[in-house]
Order: C-alpha cells, then sequence, then structure tokens
C-alpha cells in the first residue's frame, strides 16, 4: 500500500469511532487482536474491539474525532487527533457528565 492508502485507512478507521459503526472493524483490526488496555472481562480481538467501540460510543454519545495532523511513511501511519464531549454515563467508573477534552497521537502498523 502506499502512504496515501494508509492515510486513507486511518481516516477510515477514525470515522469508525466517529460513527460507531463496526460493520468494517474487520477491515482494520486483526482477528486475533490483542488489545492490553481493554477492560477486564472484554472479549479478546475484534469482537472486544466491537464491544470497546460500543461501550465507548455509549459513555461519550456526542463524540467526533478532529485529525488535527496524519503521516505515514512505510508500514506505519500516525494521526495526531483531538477529540472531546461530555460523559453523561459510566466511562470506568466515573460518569461525570463533565466536559472531557483529549489531545492524543496515535501509532498503527498496517
Amino acid at each position: 500500500m502506499s502512504t496515501d492508502q494508509h492515510k486513507a485507512l486511518l481516516r477510515r478507521f477514525i470515522d469508525l469511532w466517529n460513527t460507531g459503526q463496526t460493520t468494517a472493524a474487520a477491515e482494520f483490526v486483526h482477528p486475533n487482536l490483542v488489545d492490553h488496555s481493554l477492560p477486564p472481562g472484554m472479549p479478546p480481538g475484534l469482537d472486544g474491539f466491537k464491544l470497546l467501540v460500543q461501550i465507548f460510543r455509549g459513555a461519550f454519545p456526542d463524540l467526533h474525532i478532529t485529525i488535527d495532523e496524519i503521516a505515514a511513511q512505510g508500514d506505519r501511519a500516525t494521526a495526531r487527533v483531538g477529540h472531546s464531549d461530555n460523559a453523561p454515563a459510566a466511562w470506568r467508573g466515573s460518569g461525570t457528565g463533565c466536559r472531557v477534552v483529549i489531545d492524543e497521537e496515535q501509532a498503527f502498523r498496517m
């Protein structure tokens, strides 16, 4: 894949989080994914990822991730993103209703 294709794939992955639609998740997530950030008791692999998206979207229903910067080289892509939402529902034990603002960098191997 070209770097432009990697960037496009990463944009679609971020859009999956924005919409909560996990039907295309298999395009992005290996079926045997090992995600050490999953909450305890979550299933592994693709099923765990889909469930995480559903739980996250339930806790942050108005979530919208914006891409501030995206870069790709070789088989890797990185995005600097920002997202914010109110937290009306429980997310890992704290559903305060406060505004949550997160700026982060995410790195991916394609």
